[in-house]
């Protein structure tokens, strides 16, 4: 069901559970308002759910945790807040988790190192705070991940080793500090590194000069020795 651009408002979106063999749902760029609706659970068949450029608000409900087909979940430019929910672990289908321009706040949690494979993630422009965990080393297909505009804090850690099929890095504007992890160097397919607007100290490793794809690298505005 393709319902983009239609500039709805206030439709009674919970019809939409009823139609339990929907693969695609896309309502973006609509003026759809309140909270995703709980009836969207029935839909199991799910694939591909697209809620972007609308006015839904609240904390994103359980609504997720039977769509164990979903590989594609676009929540961007919303006013979406809270934490996310637990249920997003259950879909380990996901390849594109797209969150960013909301109020989510909270730590991204180990739960979602379940998702294997993520090729794409975009939770910028929200208020997530805390560390990058260690999990992230499963997430080893993403080839996207863009984490800038939050609160983020702490050093990176050596867990982005594995991630070597990343081609764009966004850690801009939180708050990471310390060193610089010299496993960064190991990801040769980069083509963008953005670290600017963070507490980043000491020397620039060596290792970027393996970073040879490289056609954006932005260290600007850090704590660099030198």
């Amino acid at each position: 069901m393709y319902l983009n651009g239609c500039n709805f408002v206030g439709s009674n979106l919970g019809l939409l559970g009823n139609l339990t063999q929907l693969i695609e749902l896309r309502l973006a760029g609509n003026q759809f308002g309140g909270q995703i609706p709980f009836s969207f659970g029935k839909l199991k068949h799910l694939e591909y759910l697209d809620l972007k450029y609308n006015n839904f608000i609240g904390p994103i409900p359980d609504v997720f945790v039977n769509q164990t087909q979903l590989a594609w979940l676009d929540l961007s430019d919303n006013s979406f807040q809270g934490h996310l929910p637990f249920s997003l672990r259950n879909l380990k289908q996901l390849s594109h988790l797209l969150l960013s321009s909301n109020n989510f706040t909270g730590k991204i949690l180990n739960e979602f190192s379940n998702l294997t494979q993520l090729t794409k993630v975009d939770l910028s422009n929200n208020r997530f705070d805390g560390q990058i965990l260690s999990s992230i080393k499963n997430l080893n297909m993403l080839n996207f991940l863009k984490l800038s505009y939050n609160d983020f804090s702490g050093k990176i850690s050596d867990s982005f080793l594995n991630l070597t099929q990343l081609t764009d890095l966004d850690l801009s504007n939180n708050r990471f500090d310390g060193l610089i992890s010299s496993s960064l160097g190991n990801l040769n397919m980069l083509l963008s590194l953005r670290l600017s607007f963070n507490n980043f100290s000491g020397k620039i490793p060596n290792g970027f000069a393996n970073l040879t794809q490289l056609t954006w690298l932005d260290l600007s505005n850090n704590k660099f020795d030198g």
